[in-house]
């Protein structure tokens, strides 16, 4: 956990770059005073952009200090999942585990390492989370969970979804122990509502924009894309589980024979189709689309093919083949119903996201069930079980800072490369991938017109896709190519090269 710790926080001091979506996040920081959320935003992320505004404020909001403010709440957050699991009965090991099992996963690795708001909102909820968990084994922790739940849903939309979790609980809880709720349990649960509900306005309320393309999504509808979040599921909680594939013990009969033979099947025609990991965060290349040519994984493809294996086979063994050691312990204990009632509300609430998905996505769905996993685990683990989530947290973070040093390397070279095509050619003439043309063209157009609208309202796409006729280009290549460019060290090396019109700037000193 603290080798995990440490090496978010040397990546936050890599280049000064956007990364993935932060240039959105960034730019807000910077004018967060003034009122005004970036256009297309599409979390409110109000907690996130205050903490980073504090921190960065005396390094003139660089990139690098607005990453490394992340770190804050990380470290808040992987409290509040150890806490969770020490709760519900977890041992010392177990408890530990809880939070490596996040921290660790490239998934989180990749967004932590950025200044994106997913890494925040999961932090947030875990403390809302765990002040829940307190409440529901007792009376205290009241107070926190509205403040908690409150910042989680100021953070982003679905952390209002954590009320409703707890009030069920606490309603199943009354009802076992023959004691109605209390005038004050009403009380805090009202003002958690109210609270969130109040967060939910506050952008408009003081005048920031929660985001045209939220609304530009709800307009967008598609009733045929709903089942997206639950086909990506398997692959993707079982990945973000993978070190807790140990965690429950699997009593083998015939109706576990039946099923482990259907997911076997159901991996079989998985891995016909899925290369990786459904999403775009979790990729070589980062988001995508972001350059054409070609790119050499820093990771051989059979790892990966191999990962996706083990991330069906896991999420089999503990969601679906351990199903009666899930109902028993959960039915009868609120604290454990209120953490499985917030990880369904987290995904039933990414229903109407059907325009784009992506695995980061699935970050609060499947954070407040490692917790209660690690506890179960305590007792119903197979032998050796924390030894094995151990060793598979290692040999992910090691995945982790695989693809994060790939990630920068080329994002960095990538940077110079665009610089040098703007001395030949005007940014809006340039195609130089996904978060250069953000930075470099779509930023400061809305600075200079105000506007930015999503490209369905617009056309094309110039932020993802570059101009229709750009003049000069940005490719992947091989390490040697001969074009012009600027090459990348790392596992995997190669070379950002320039294609289109001739460009002395980019031509190598004779």
């Amino acid at each position: 956990m603290v080798l995990a710790l440490a090496g978010i926080a040397s990546f936050d001091l890599g280049p000064p770059l956007a990364l993935n979506d932060s240039y959105i996040y960034s730019w807000s920081v910077a004018h967060l005073t003034a009122g005004v959320i970036y256009p297309r935003q599409t979390a409110l992320a109000l907690p996130q952009l205050l903490i980073g505004w504090i921190v960065a404020v005396p390094f003139g909001h660089d990139q690098r200090a607005l990453r490394a403010s992340q770190l804050i709440l990380i470290v808040a957050g992987a409290w509040a999942a150890q806490r969770i699991a020490r709760r519900l009965g977890a041992g010392a090991a177990w408890s530990h585990l809880s939070p490596a099992v996040l921290v660790t996963s490239p998934i989180f690795f990749n967004v932590a390492v950025s200044f994106m708001s997913d890494v925040a909102y999961v932090a947030l909820l875990l403390l809302a989370c765990n002040a829940g968990v307190a409440w529901a084994e007792g009376n205290g922790g009241r107070a926190g969970f509205a403040a908690w739940a409150t910042l989680a849903t100021l953070q982003r939309v679905p952390g209002i979804g954590v009320i409703a979790a707890l009030a069920i609980a606490l309603i199943v809880r009354s009802r076992q122990s023959g004691r109605p709720l209390t005038r004050s349990d009403w009380l805090w649960l009202g003002a958690s509502a109210a609270g969130s509900s109040l967060a939910i306005v506050v952008p408009t309320v003081v005048g920031t924009s929660a985001g045209a393309n939220l609304v530009d999504r709800l307009n967008h509808f598609q009733t045929d894309a709903l089942l997206t979040p639950f086909v990506h599921l398997p692959l993707l909680a079982g990945y973000l589980l993978l070190p807790l594939a140990g965690g429950l013990l699997i009593r083998w009969n015939t109706r576990a024979y039946v099923m482990a033979a259907t997911g076997a099947a159901l991996l079989v025609l998985a891995l016909g189709f899925v290369t990786w990991l459904p999403g775009n965060i979790w990729t070589f290349v980062g988001p995508a689309p972001t350059l054409p040519g070609g790119k050499s994984a820093p990771v051989p493809l059979t790892v990966q093919v191999v990962i996706v294996g083990l991330a069906a086979i896991t999420f089999w063994l503990l969601w679906v083949a351990s199903s009666a050691d899930w109902i028993k312990p959960v039915a009868p204990d609120p604290r454990l119903l209120f953490l499985v009632l917030t990880a369904g509300l987290q995904l039933v609430l990414l229903l109407p996201n059907t325009v784009t998905f992506y695995d980061r996505y699935y970050l609060p769905v499947v954070a407040p069930l490692i917790p209660m996993i690690c506890a179960l685990a305590q007792t119903r683990g197979r032998p050796g079980a924390a030894w094995f989530a151990t060793a598979a947290c290692a040999a992910l973070l090691v995945l982790s800072l695989v693809y994060q040093q790939d990630y920068q390397s080329w994002q960095s070279s990538r940077d110079q490369a665009a610089r040098l095509a703007f001395l030949c050619a005007a940014p809006s003439r340039v195609n130089a991938g996904y978060e250069a043309n953000a930075v470099y063209t779509e930023v400061p157009t809305y600075e200079a017109t105000g506007r930015s609208l999503p490209a369905r309202l617009v056309g094309r796409d110039v932020t993802v896709f570059g101009p229709a006729n750009p003049a000069l280009w940005l490719e992947f290549a091989g390490p040697d190519d001969k074009r012009p460019g600027v090459a990348y060290a790392s596992v995997a090396p190669g070379k950002i090269v320039i294609n289109g019109a001739i460009c002395p700037a980019a031509e190598p000193k004779s």
